[in-house]
C-alpha cells in the first residue's frame, strides 16, 4: 500500500464510517459552496435556482454559510460526539431545499431542486442516526 493509502487508511480507522461520511458532506459543501461564491453573471441567467437564491441573498454569502457548514463538518468528524456536524450537514440542504420550494412557488426554480435537496437532507438525517460498526469489518468490503 503507498504511503497516501496508508495515511488515508489510519484516518478513516481514526474518524470511523460515521467521521468519513461528514468529511465526504464537507467536501461537497466546499464544492457548491465555491460554484455559489464565483458564480458568474451568465450562470445566473441560466439557471433559475441561482437566479431565486440571489434574490433571496446573495449567492456568495451562501457559499459562505456552505464553506461554514463544511468546517463544522469536519471538525465534527473527529469528534466522538458528531451530532452538530450532522446537524449542519443537514441543516442547509433543509434550508436550501425550503427556499427552492419558496422559489417554486413563486418563481420559476424547478420542482425536481426542492426534490433533490430535501430528499438528501432526508437521507443526510437518516444516515445520522446510524451507529458507528467495527471498523475491522469495514477492510471486509
Amino acid at each position: 500500500m503507498s504511503r497516501f493509502g496508508t495515511a488515508c487508511h489510519r484516518v478513516t480507522h481514526r474518524i470511523g464510517w460515521r467521521g468519513d461520511v461528514l468529511i465526504t458532506l464537507a467536501v461537497l459543501d466546499v464544492c457548491y459552496g465555491w460554484t455559489l461564491i464565483t458564480a458568474s453573471p451568465s450562470v445566473l441567467d441560466s439557471n433559475t435556482t441561482f437566479r431565486w437564491m440571489d434574490s433571496v441573498f446573495p449567492l456568495a454569502a451562501f457559499g459562505a454559510i456552505w464553506w461554514a457548514v463544511a468546517l463544522i463538518c469536519t471538525v465534527a468528524a473527529f469528534q466522538r460526539d458528531d451530532r452538530f456536524g450532522w446537524g449542519a450537514a443537514a441543516g442547509i440542504k433543509v434550508l436550501w431545499g425550503l427556499l427552492c420550494l419558496a422559489g417554486w412557488a413563486f418563481d420559476t426554480v424547478s420542482l425536481g431542486s426542492v426534490a433533490i435537496w430535501l430528499c438528501y437532507a432526508r437521507i443526510v438525517w437518516r444516515v445520522s442516526g446510524w451507529t458507528e460498526r467495527d471498523h475491522d469489518s469495514e477492510d471486509a468490503l
